[in-house]
């Protein structure tokens, strides 16, 4: 059976993330940067879901002046 093309190529995109060449490490000044930036991004994500879900209802027509009609 042939594997698709997203999972043959799965451990050729995780490999220089999890193991970074010496001098993708010294281009970062020694910061796994790739390993950061995974946990970076899925707490933004995870903010941003969270904002959605819990965002207050837009005020109805004319509540922002009180109400009244002068």
């Amino acid at each position: 059976m042939r594997r698709s093309w997203p999972s043959s190529l799965s451990p050729q995109l995780r490999s220089p993330g999890i193991n970074p060449s010496d001098a993708d490490l010294k281009k970062a000044e020694g910061v796994h940067i790739n390993l950061w930036t995974g946990p970076a991004m899925l707490t933004l994500g995870l903010f941003f879901l969270l904002w959605l879900k819990l965002r207050p209802a837009p005020a109805p027509d004319g509540a922002a002046d009180g109400g009244t009609d002068a």
